[in-house]
């Protein structure tokens, strides 16, 4: 598991594991979720979540939208294409 950055007490991550597509994982505070990076379609998608407030929500979308292409060349150079 590679945490990549730390947004609003959450870890932004990207499991070594994990299977396609590529997607990151968000846990802490007692909250989860699951963003699919949209590799193929150009647009994010929040595939779950639980216990993460709106506010703190809205701040790692777009934190994770800022961040996209970076994201997928990691997701990449972990899991290959």
């Amino acid at each position: 598991m590679a945490t990549l950055f730390k947004i609003k007490g959450y870890d932004v991550r990207i499991l070594t594991n994990d299977h396609p597509p590529p997607h990151v994982h968000v846990q802490g505070n007692n909250g989860f979720a699951k963003i699919d990076l949209g590799a193929k379609t150009g647009v994010l998608k929040l595939v779950e979540c639980a216990g993460i407030p709106k506010g703190a929500l809205r701040a790692i979308w777009l934190e994770v939208a800022d961040r996209r292409t970076d994201l997928i060349r990691k997701w990449r150079e972990i899991h290959g294409d």
